[in-house]
Parts: C-alpha cells; sequence; structure tokens
C-alpha cells in the first residue's frame, strides 16, 4: 500500500528513470520542475520547464508506489483558474506522463493553457519523445519542437473555435483535460 506524502516548499523533491531525473524546485508562489540526464556521473538541465502559462502548482504530493514508479500530485489555482496535475514517473517504461486539467473560473474566459521546455545548456545528443495524450474532448492539443533541438519545445491546448459548450452547472467554469507524456531511450 502507499500513500501520499506533502512536498514542503525548502524541499527539492526528485525521481529516477534510468539515467534521466524529474526535479521540483519552488520559486515564487508554484512548483517548477526540470528534466535532467546523467552524463559522466554528473545531472545536468536536459530540460528546464517555463510553467507561467499552464497548471500552476502551488501545493504538491508524492506518492511512491509499490511497483517502483512515483506519482506527482499538484494543485493550485491562478487568474484563469483552479488546476490540478497527476504526473506519473515509471523507470519500467522510461516515461513521465502529465495528466493535467484546469476549470475555468467563467465560462466566457477560456484561453490556451501551454507548458514549454527550454533544453539544457551543453546537452548533446540526447533525445526525448514528447507525444500528446488522448485528443482533448474539447479544443486542440499541438506540439511544437523536438528535443533536442535548442528551439523551445512547447505543448499547447487551444480552445475551440465558436461557441463554447454550456455546462449547466452554476458560475459556469468549464473543465479541460489535457496532457502528454516524455519517452526517454535507453542509451542516452
Amino acid at each position: 500500500m502507499s500513500s501520499s506524502i506533502f512536498i514542503e516548499t525548502t524541499q527539492a523533491p526528485s525521481t529516477e528513470i534510468g539515467d534521466y531525473r524529474l526535479v521540483w524546485e519552488y520559486a515564487g508562489d508554484r512548483w517548477g520542475h526540470r528534466v535532467q540526464v546523467q552524463s559522466d556521473g554528473e545531472w545536468i538541465d536536459l530540460l528546464k520547464a517555463n510553467a507561467d502559462g499552464g497548471c500552476v502548482l502551488q501545493d504538491l504530493f508524492l506518492e511512491q508506489r509499490p511497483d517502483g514508479s512515483a506519482e506527482f500530485q499538484g494543485m493550485g489555482q491562478s487568474a484563469v483558474g483552479i488546476h490540478s496535475a497527476s504526473i506519473l514517473c515509471n523507470p519500467e517504461t522510461r516515461t513521465i506522463t502529465f495528466d493535467l486539467a484546469t476549470r475555468f473560473r467563467e465560462q466566457g474566459h477560456v484561453v490556451p493553457l501551454w507548458m514549454e521546455y527550454q533544453r539544457g545548456d551543453g546537452v548533446t545528443g540526447v533525445g526525448v519523445r514528447v507525444e500528446a495524450l488522448a485528443t482533448p474532448k474539447l479544443g486542440e492539443l499541438s506540439i511544437v519542437g523536438e528535443v533536442p533541438s535548442g528551439e523551445i519545445t512547447r505543448i499547447e491546448w487551444k480552445p475551440p473555435t465558436g461557441e463554447l459548450p454550456q455546462t449547466g452547472r452554476p458560475g459556469g467554469g468549464l473543465t479541460v483535460q489535457w496532457g502528454y507524456r516524455m519517452q526517454f531511450p535507453l542509451d542516452n
């Protein structure tokens, strides 16, 4: 049986996926993350996330699972809505799966959501495949850029054009689920 542990903002939790690891850091009012690769016995940044347009996470929990995987669960809020995330790190499949959701505060104020990754300095010849999870029920999910190109990799959910469906709930907030997966090679 596993249980969730609340992560204090003074901590910098990480979990390893073979020669890769996911590292969390608290900056300002939210959690951010980096993906690192081990090279010559040292951890160097492969990808640095810019989460300003995506899921804002202010509380973070860690659940170590019996199968060796780790799941980070996050919650937070921003001007546009309430955010939640499940980030599953699976060393057996060498993947990190980001399952994200946002409940917009107002029906008429639905904006694009995105996550950007900048390649770390000094990383060459290391590839990571980034793929979208299932197509969102609403809107469009796109991935622009490749790793390890010098370009920014951007995963973006865009709201549909035209009129949004009515939720039938007081307050009218619309919930959007989106996500992506990083697949790491067997050798770096």
